[in-house]
């Protein structure tokens, strides 16, 4: 299974630096990985700017690649007073919260709950969450 991290940020949050840590070791978690037969990518986008007002989005595109797509929304106030290590957690516990978005998808053979798990198993093994 392809993971794609992408983000729409505020150039100060310096959330870059962290989505590019997940990037790097989620290519190698969750290869050989499967959540349907309708799913060859999962992106995962990052929201986390100064005056936007993000709504939540899913969308699952089969036109080029089996895509499922959805947004991880973070408060831009709360995450500039964190440091680091607060900010990897946070974006896990986003990312695993938000993540259910995804159920309103109907996909034959979609296995959301493995999905989460896998990201729970991922998150534990890395140390961005206990």
């Amino acid at each position: 299974m392809n993971i794609e991290f992408s983000y729409d940020i505020y150039w100060d949050t310096k959330i870059v630096k962290t989505v590019n840590q997940i990037s790097i070791l989620a290519e190698k978690y969750f290869e050989g990985k499967d959540y349907g037969m309708h799913i060859d990518e999962i992106i995962v986008h990052f929201c986390c700017s100064i005056n936007r007002n993000f709504k939540p989005t899913k969308w699952y595109n089969k036109i080029k690649r089996k895509e499922l797509f959805f947004t991880v929304i973070i408060d831009y106030d709360y995450f500039m007073k964190l440091n680091d290590s607060e900010r990897k957690n946070t974006l896990a516990l986003y990312l695993l919260k938000d993540i259910n978005i995804l159920s309103s998808i109907k996909l034959e053979g979609f296995v959301l709950n493995e999905l989460i798990n896998d990201f729970e198993v991922f998150f534990k093994n890395i140390g961005w969450i206990e």
